[in-house]
């Protein structure tokens, strides 16, 4: 119980060092996608799912997401867990924290999520889940460009993830895994690929 507790604060304190510290870190690292992967799509829920990247210009990727859900089958009760990993060495391993938040519930009014809520403006305009729950057909999102803004101050240098699971239902049945991989530089700072 004490553990729970613990992870509880500590998840507090990142939150409200995330909220305080945003405008500090757009000014002060570089955050940068480098691809958009779709992992472990449900076959009996997803007819088919897609991930792209593309290149923009010289230091801007976007990102492209569709989704196709099977006829006869909606998509009621959304939940997105989020986790971040640092790649140490030759491997990926999870930080501070990994939240999962009620995405229908925010889209309802029902939940409050911190998240949720800072995406929220930029994800409406990217695609099609501009209304409430629930969700049938195609879901997408093009031309998404991840900026800084979305991330907190407390990551640290280097390369990263950051897992997205998408979940539905009470029992938290999964859908697909969105990954998108990402550097993190100070600003002014150069990755010499040789």
């Amino acid at each position: 119980m004490v553990r729970v507790e613990k992870v509880a604060y500590f998840s507090i304190l990142y939150l409200v060092a995330w909220t305080l510290q945003l405008c500090i870190s757009a000014e002060m690292y570089d955050f940068i996608v480098t691809r958009l992967i779709c992992e472990d799509s449900d076959p009996t829920i997803i007819a088919n799912a897609s991930c792209a990247t593309r290149s923009f210009n010289r230091t801007t990727k976007m990102h492209n997401i569709t989704i196709n859900v099977l006829p006869k089958v909606s998509l009621n009760d959304i939940y997105f867990k989020m986790s971040f990993y640092q790649k140490i060495s030759t491997g990926y391993r999870r930080l501070i924290l990994s939240i999962e938040d009620h995405f229908c519930g925010f889209l309802n009014g029902t939940s409050q999520s911190f998240i949720i809520r800072m995406i929220w403006p930029f994800l409406k305009t990217c695609g099609n889940l501009d209304h409430k729950c629930p969700f049938t057909g195609y879901v997408y999102l093009h031309n998404v460009v991840v900026k800084s803004d979305y991330f907190p101050p407390a990551l640290p240098e280097g390369q990263g993830k950051f897992e997205i699971h998408i979940r539905n239902g009470p029992k938290r049945v999964s859908i697909i895994k969105l990954i998108l991989f990402l550097e993190i530089k100070p600003k002014g700072a150069a990755i010499l690929n040789f």
